[in-house]
């Protein structure tokens, strides 16, 4: 019942508005009116003053530009090479097999094997990342580094009880951060993406017999903050978009498993820190460069409210119902205050604008039913 009267009071219309801002930015920018002749005569000026400076500058011979890659090269090089991984892979996890079922390694030296090996993998691939003839090997071989280490850890864990949860995550976060560094060091973005799913995927491989939410949160806090500033540094974006879907799903097993948390303050301000990074963070690369943000940034921006409204409605209904008028009512304020501050620097991004507007009236609206009842509800609308 709980789950159903937020799908359809809460989702359903922060879906619908956004598809409706959409709609009605992509109608604006269509019929927006042309520009008044002041504003061509300030860009003609400006162009000429562009163009004088070319031509006075000395003229340098160009750079070759890199040949596209075809599909012949693509199959040769990319893809053997991530097939070569993945035979590699169960190679090693066969030869494992066999030597475990023939004892001739103990546990404790198939997992020093296994990490020794995972860094001396992903060393080569560090190694390699400058040779531009094998730049598909040096992705390959740190991916396979890092899937190797992952093993390992989830091994003398979840196998053998060598190390206990606690030491076992440290040791995947420790392999996480390693990734990190590595793929900005490569500048390869493959590497950062496979380090992201590792990451995720650590507290779905260590899970404990009596799981405490609050250390699954602080552990995503930690984990996207890591994300994000990669992200920003190299400005891969899609970084971002995946830390926020592996976030979400991750806590949404949480919110669905256990919806009543024995700790709500620890749940409410954990995953309010998460809300504001993701909301606060991918508005950083628009507002440095005045550039308008993707379609699929805007998606996430309604999928990021409707996502806290949610966990904030399920942690307040069965501790303190009266409140989510007033959540409801201060994301709105934050959302109208993002609104006119992004509006004030970028103010050629109007469907950035609109969708906060959007969401801004959307959680006023709400609002007025979660605080009040009866007839006020109807003279409030």
């Amino acid at each position: 019942m709980l789950l159903g009267r937020f799908v359809f009071g809460v989702l359903l219309p922060l879906v619908a508005i956004f598809v409706a801002v959409l709609a009605f930015s992509a109608v604006r920018r269509r019929s927006a009116p042309a520009a008044s002749e002041e504003r061509i005569a300030t860009l003609e000026e400006q162009v000429r003053g562009l163009l004088y400076r070319v031509w006075t500058l000395e003229q340098a011979s160009e750079e070759p530009r890199p040949r596209p890659i075809d599909l012949e090269q693509r199959i040769g090089a990319r893809w053997a090479t991530w097939v070569g991984v993945v035979a590699i892979l169960f190679g090693i996890g066969f030869f494992l097999k066999w030597s475990f079922e023939n004892d001739l390694l103990g546990p404790g030296a198939r997992v020093v094997l296994g990490l020794v090996a995972g860094l001396g993998l992903l060393a080569n691939g560090l190694l390699l990342h400058r040779r531009r003839d094998v730049p598909y090997l040096s992705e390959g071989l740190a991916g396979l580094g890092l899937g190797v280490l992952y093993l390992s850890l989830y091994g003398a864990h979840a196998v053998y009880e060598l190390v206990g949860p606690g030491l076992a995550f440290a040791g995947m976060l420790a392999v996480t951060l390693l990734g990190a560094v590595v793929s900005v060091v490569s500048n390869r973005q493959i590497t950062a993406v496979l380090t992201v799913l590792g990451g995720l995927l650590t507290p779905v491989l260590l899970t404990v017999e009596r799981p405490d939410e609050r250390n699954l949160l602080a552990y995503l806090l930690v984990l996207d903050v890591l994300v994000l500033a990669v992200a920003r540094f190299r400005t891969w974006p899609a970084l971002g978009r995946l830390a926020w879907a592996g976030s979400a799903l991750l806590f949404a097993a949480v919110l669905f498993r256990e919806p009543d948390s024995p700790h709500p303050l620890s749940r409410l301000a954990l995953v309010s820190a998460l809300f504001v990074l993701f909301l606060a963070v991918p508005l950083v690369q628009p507002l440095v460069e005045r550039r308008r943000q993707a379609e699929i940034d805007l998606f996430l921006v309604v999928a990021n409210a409707a996502g806290y409204f949610w966990a904030v409605y399920v942690t307040l209904e069965p501790w303190h119902p009266g409140a989510e008028g007033a959540y409801a009512l201060g994301l709105a304020f934050v959302y109208r205050l993002v609104s006119a501050d992004y509006a004030a620097r970028v103010p050629d991004d109007e469907a950035t604008v609109v969708v906060h507007e959007g969401v801004a009236w959307t959680f006023l609206t709400l609002a007025i039913p979660l605080a009040l009842g009866g007839r006020w509800v109807t003279l409030a609308w």
